[in-house]
């Protein structure tokens, strides 16, 4: 099976999803054959590291109790709300946000915290950074010139859900 590369051709972009089956078919593979194992394997792993997170770690609540509120000094950016026909994904925020710091040495969760919205800092090292996490299956096979073409990728958040 040949190596996937990061360059793209133009027959990548003839690829369908129904031919991706079609080839998976012949193969004798069935998709759901091959979600089905990976799914308990999943589950049991899950399994595993919540009981050994629970056995490690003493288990701490976010208490609303502890809630503690910085108002914005930006009175100028937020002085009406936006009809809701206009709301957009990443481009209308909201003037502050909650904030839950999570430490393992801690002992887990902090005190939540409603602040200034602010950009989020998160380390380069984040599995939720890594795309290995989240696409499991990528089939890829040479074609009639020797080209590398991804066929078809499996979402987790398919498999798991």
């Amino acid at each position: 099976m040949a190596l996937l590369t990061t360059t793209t051709t133009a027959r990548f972009a003839t690829i369908t999803a129904s031919a991706a089956v079609k080839q998976t078919m012949a193969r004798k593979y069935s998709i759901n054959s091959l979600q089905k194992p990976l799914r308990r394997q999943q589950q049991q792993n899950i399994r595993k590291s919540n009981n050994i997170n629970m056995m490690q770690t003493k288990r701490r609540f976010i208490s609303s109790s502890a809630l503690t509120i910085e108002k914005t000094t930006d009175e100028g950016r937020f002085t009406s709300k936006p009809p809701k026909e206009k709301l957009q994904f990443g481009i209308t925020l909201s003037d502050h946000m909650l904030t839950v710091e999570w430490n393992k040495e801690k002992g887990g969760w902090g005190d939540p915290k409603i602040a200034p919205t602010q950009n989020l800092s998160i380390s380069p090292a984040a599995s939720s950074l890594h795309y290995g996490e989240y696409l499991i299956f990528f089939y890829a096979y040479r074609d009639r010139i020797d080209c590398c073409c991804l066929v078809y990728v499996v979402h987790l958040f398919y498999i798991l859900f």
